[in-house]
């Protein structure tokens, strides 16, 4: 019997948000929420630890994702506007905000995750919007220097976006295979991310990384011998 499709799997709460000034759509299905401050989660590196020896987490006044000023970079890296007083928008609800559409008009397009720090890229020329996170994860492409804009690497496999993620069982995205070799078990990497196989970034560098930003991902049935195999090919690399 063929796996029945679960929802995007998720261990936030459902939030409760009064309204944005001047945008009338309900925008419940984009919030992160958390309870206190000391909850704050980078959604990019997955981590809260402190940056160059300062807490610099910033949440986005509407979807209330968080995330480092280093690792989103763009216009936080701007002192004024780190340092302002004013409400920050994320350039997704900066936009929504703009031209005042529903939320589900701007989707990763690499995942299902309708939460978390969706921005505007540019790929094979083409404008889309997808999690950082999610570029983060898949070898084929990444970020050009000193952007979080401009995605540069190999042209994606078309037919990967029909596969199916085996946590939340949707077609649909780009699900990225697990390392291990003839595994073919796929997940979308928020995915995995929400099943604890990929923590944080600090974490998971020291566990899976084979070298600086060429780490593995593995699914659940594989991540101690996975850990094990990474371990023995850094072990061979120092000989």
């Amino acid at each position: 019997m063929a796996d029945e499709p679960e929802e995007f799997i998720n261990t936030e709460v459902e939030p409760t948000t009064s309204k944005v000034p001047g945008y009338n759509h309900d925008y419940s299905s984009i919030v992160t929420e958390f309870k206190t401050q000391d909850e704050w989660i980078c959604d990019i590196c997955n981590s809260s630890a402190e940056q160059d020896g300062e807490y610099n987490l910033v949440q986005c006044e509407m979807c209330l994702v968080v995330v480092h000023d280093t690792c989103f970079g763009r216009e936080l890296l701007d002192d004024e506007v780190f340092e302002s007083d004013d409400p920050w928008y994320c350039p997704r609800c900066k936009y929504l905000l703009e031209v005042g559409l529903p939320p589900k008009t701007v989707e990763c397009y690499l995942c299902p995750d309708r939460k978390g720090m969706i921005v505007d890229v540019v790929l094979e020329h083409n404008e889309r919007w997808a999690h950082i996170s999610c570029v983060n994860s898949i070898v084929e492409i990444w970020f050009k220097e000193n952007s979080t804009k401009e995605i540069v690497g190999q042209l994606l496999n078309p037919l990967q976006f029909q596969e199916k993620c085996s946590l939340c069982k949707l077609i649909g995205g780009y699900p990225i295979f697990c390392d291990m070799v003839k595994c073919n078990t796929k997940f979308h990497s928020r995915c995995a991310r929400a099943k604890g196989l990929i923590k944080t970034l600090e974490e998971h560098e020291e566990q899976f990384a084979v070298e600086d930003w060429n780490y593995k991902v593995y699914c659940s049935r594989h991540q101690e011998k996975g850990k094990e195999k990474v371990k023995k090919r850094k072990l061979c690399a120092h000989l």
